[in-house]
């Protein structure tokens, strides 16, 4: 059956999570008879529009749409005023807003007039269509989510008793060792029975019953390998169309997370007990944390009477060098004050080798050039290293002393108990922290899935529905014959199915950017810059673009992601510079500590060029996923192009800023630290 628009155009209104209008646009005011005054800020349903009262569309929007994130079709006939009763069709679907963790609703309300059958011609030339071999095969292949649509099979009663496979593209079937020239027209449970144990079956049945949507996950086994998929379904006339992605490395990924972190807990819980187990009654009130180290000393020095005592952590400054930032300083008895000093060139530097060390007297002959020890008349030294649980030095506790130091074994033992306390806790304090790293990042990934994994899902769908669409209006045609206006739907096709790819495949580039191991390598950026000018050569020559760049320096990054980086900035450089304008870009480097980096040295380097620019309150908003500026048919593009940008300068441990002035270009600074490590 086929429908057609009427003179009620499409109407469209954009609600809050709670139903509530945020705008529409004129002809959803015109046809429910409210105005913007009066409705935005109320309940979609509390505006005074009685026609779809008792209709069931509150029941969708109030139940289902926050549950599933979309429905489609949703068809009812309605008293309009002015017009009489109409049918009516309404679609909704959740995006995310501007806001983090704030989602808008859209909604289409379309009219329709009363459906008209599908003549004999018509069904033969739907048909001829269907038949043809290569019917949508570069469509349902172009992508690397499984697409399949199923239609069912009932008994004599008219319940769903199987579905057959109307047509597939291979991803599914490979999963089971078929392709789809061996499933096709076959019924699923010969194919997939498998989908009759795991509750496909009936997610397909519902589908089609309620005409509802349906998003879910499942496992299938096919020779011992176990695959996770996660499909949603939409209802298409009396069949069911599909789009399945692979999972499976999601969840692999999730799981092992899941597995760190249990480690991580469990650890903590393994080093409390040793603590608990080893300390003295007189170490067992001690806090967590800088309290501890401090009760540690005092104690410590109770029995030693050293004039200065401290413990500290081994770290690395900017330069990559060794320090040890004290966590607790003891003088004459009293709390003193911490600091962070050099490893090199002092007594420490033979401390952190893994061993005891000790300066019995003449300390400052030892170390004349420590003028600390010459001020304060100190003759003895001692220290011993602290370890984690793989006998990696992290840190050491130390005496000095005034007099010489005797019975040096009695000093060793008891700064062997005490680092033994101290790693203990140091470590326990790390692991916490990793923990909360881990959790902190976890969480994010899982949100930006989340949010990557139902965009994608709502986005297969659009380009699937309009093959429906222009498929619909084919059949139309004459039987023998394609008009003009006919090749031009079959070209729609193609390019939606083109979109469709370009989407899919910038999405999962988003969502791999993170999904990385941090590992990186001296690179010369003249070099990378190099390969930027290789890829982009085409749109280069077409547009006559100059790039010039001055020295730039070796730093260490993830070298394919940091070209990446370059290239979607540069492209942006001369995508969004005027027609009749020839593109400028210009990049150029420099060491320096900005205000963010908290007195830290970053290389800063700036890809500057003379586009269209924007204002500068949108800043921030480039780089969110699917924010543009600028309408598709201005300028090309997916609107994820920048959220990479900043995930993959995340990566780096380091920032973007973006300076910018509408019709005078705009400036991008990536800042990335001097010294990175994996």
């Amino acid at each position: 059956m086929l429908s057609h628009s009427i003179d009620i155009a499409d109407s469209l209104v954009f609600t809050d999570v709670n139903a509530c209008i945020i705008s529409a646009n004129a002809s959803f005011y015109n046809f429910t008879g409210a105005t913007a005054e009066s409705a935005e800020g109320k309940h979609l349903f509390d505006i005074g529009f009685s026609g779809w009262r008792n209709s069931g569309l509150r029941e969708l929007v109030e139940k289902v749409l926050p549950r599933y994130g979309s429905f489609h079709d949703f068809q009812f006939d309605a008293e309009i005023p002015n017009l009489g009763r109409r049918r009516l069709s309404v679609s909704a679907h959740r995006v995310p807003g501007n806001k983090s963790g704030e989602w808008v609703t859209v909604m289409r309300i379309s009219g329709l007039t009363a459906d008209k059958k599908i003549d004999s011609k018509q069904r033969k030339a739907t048909e001829h269509v269907v038949d043809s071999p290569d019917f949508l095969a570069s469509i349902l292949n172009s992508t690397r989510s499984g697409i399949s649509n199923y239609s069912p099979v009932r008994d004599a009663r008219g319940s769903i008793t199987d579905f057959v496979i109307t047509f597939t593209n291979a991803m599914l079937p490979a999963s089971f060792g078929y392709n789809p020239e061996e499933v096709t027209g076959k019924n699923i449970s010969e194919i997939y029975p498998q989908f009759f144990e795991n509750g496909t079956f009936e997610k397909l049945s519902g589908c089609v019953s309620s005409g509802f949507p349906d998003l879910y996950e499942s496992e299938i086994e096919f020779i011992g390998s176990s695959t996770w998929l996660r499909t949603s379904l939409v209802r298409f006339n009396d069949s069911v169309t599909a789009t399945t992605e692979d999972i499976t490395a999601e969840k692999k990924a999730k799981d092992h997370q899941e597995n760190i972190n249990k480690l991580l807990a469990g650890k903590n819980k393994e080093l409390e007990k040793r603590i608990i187990s080893e300390f003295s009654e007189s170490f067992s009130s001690y806090k967590s944390g800088g309290s501890f180290f401090a009760s540690l000393l005092s104690d410590l020095y109770a029995r030693m009477r050293m004039e200065y005592m401290w413990l500290g952590e081994i770290v690395q400054n900017d330069d990559g060098k060794d320090m040890i930032r004290c966590l607790s300083v003891i003088k004459s008895g009293q709390p003193g004050e911490t600091l962070t000093y050099e490893v090199l060139d002092n007594p420490t530097a033979n401390v952190v080798k893994g061993k005891f060390y000790a300066v019995v007297e003449n300390l400052q002959q030892e170390y004349p050039e420590i003028a600390f020890f010459r001020e304060e008349g100190i003759n003895g030294y001692a220290g011993y290293p602290l370890f984690d649980s793989k006998s990696n030095c992290i840190g050491v506790i130390c005496i000095l002393n005034k007099n010489s130091l005797y019975d040096l074994s009695y000093i060793q033992s008891m700064l062997k108990i005490a680092a033994k306390r101290g790693e203990l806790e140091l470590e326990r304090m790390r692991n916490e922290k990793m923990l909360e790293e881990k959790n902190a990042e976890l969480e994010r990934n899982v949100k930006e899935l989340e949010s990557f994994n139902y965009i994608a899902s709502h986005d297969l769908q659009e380009p699937l529905r309009k093959i429906q669409l222009f498929y619909s209006r084919i059949v139309e045609l004459d039987k023998n014959s394609l008009s003009p206006t006919s090749l031009q739907y079959f070209k729609n096709i193609e390019n939606a199915a083109q979109r469709m790819q370009k989407l899919i495949e910038a999405l999962l580039s988003y969502s791999t950017a993170s999904a990385v191991k941090l590992e990186y390598k001296k690179t010369d950026l003249n070099t990378i810059l190099d390969e930027v000018r290789d890829d982009l050569a085409d749109m280069i020559d077409s547009r006559g673009a100059v790039i010039e760049a001055g020295a730039l320096p070796k730093i260490s990054v993830i070298p394919y992601q940091f070209r990446q980086l370059l290239e979607n900035i540069v492209s942006n450089g001369i995508k969004f510079t005027e027609k009749e304008k020839t593109p400028h870009i210009r990049i150029t480097a420099e060491e320096t500590s900005p205000d963010e980096g908290k007195g830290a040295s970053f290389w800063k380097i700036d890809v500057t060029d003379e586009g269209i620019g924007f204002e500068q309150q949108y800043e921030q908003r480039i780089f969110q996923l699917f924010q543009r500026l600028h309408g598709k048919a201005e300028y090309a593009g997916t609107g994820i192009g920048l959220a990479i940008c900043r995930k993959i300068i995340d990566n780096h441990k380091g920032f973007i800023k973006v300076k910018s002035e509408p019709g005078h270009g705009s400036t991008f600074s990536i800042f990335v630290p001097v010294h990175l490590k994996s």
